[in-house]
């Protein structure tokens, strides 16, 4: 495996991650594949070392009620779960955060079920509406997941135009909304496990961005990039 080849496989095991993380409640065998996860001690940014950092210490010396812990954070947090207000949540649907009423299933949401649509991508399907956080790091990790065949393939046009895609919907529907998610989820949120989330995504997300534009250069031939 070359590295460019390395990188989208990591870049598709992250999206992975943090999408399980978001789509529902922390149990035994994801806490399980957590702990046995290696994370890097230097990511390169201060922001997603320090959400590794935390995500790790956690997950290797989980308390003993880690499991109840982080269902009633999930439940409180991120659904709303004992909250009246709005306010008092990080809801993780990007129409909550782009609609000017914070409502859900606006622009946002039939943008992203007509992506879906128009792609014949079946994402997660536990009732959550297409423009979930968690459906749409889904989304980016299909996507990932064809740049990665078009490596494989050698397909240097492939290439460029699954990069190019990948930073549309990074600029579009993720970059857009999600600081002010994780911005909420800081706030909101009680458990390192979530804290660690919210830091991971704003270290990761920029981070991701600008690799994937570096790529994109003209002149560059990043099927060939090591």
């Amino acid at each position: 495996m070359d590295e460019l080849e390395a990188i989208f496989s990591n870049r598709e095991s992250l999206y992975a991650m943090l999408s399980r993380l978001l789509i529902r409640e922390v149990d035994a065998e994801f806490l399980a594949a957590l702990k046995a996860t290696s994370f890097p001690e230097d990511a390169g940014v201060a922001e997603l070392t320090e959400g590794y950092r935390m995500l790790s210490g956690y997950v290797k010396n989980p308390p003993e009620n880690a499991l109840e812990d982080l269902a009633v954070d999930y439940a409180g947090a991120i659904l709303g779960a004992g909250h009246a207000a709005q306010t008092e949540v990080a809801c993780p649907y990007e129409s909550f955060y782009t609609s000017p009423s914070r409502l859900l299933q606006q622009d946002s949401w039939e943008k992203m079920r007509n992506l879906c649509l128009l792609k014949g991508y079946v994402l997660n399907d536990r009732g959550l509406l297409e423009d979930h956080l968690g459906l749409e790091l889904q989304y980016m990790g299909i996507l990932v997941r064809e740049s990665l065949a078009a490596i494989r393939a050698k397909d240097e046009a492939e290439l460029r135009r699954n990069v190019g895609e990948e930073v549309t919907f990074l600029e579009t529907h993720l970059l857009n909304w999600v600081p002010s998610f994780t911005r909420d989820l800081r706030k909101f949120a009680k458990e390192p496990l979530y804290q660690a989330t919210a830091r991971i995504l704003d270290g990761f997300l920029p981070l991701d961005r600008e690799m994937l534009l570096s790529l994109s250069k003209p002149g560059e031939d990043a099927a060939e990039s090591k």
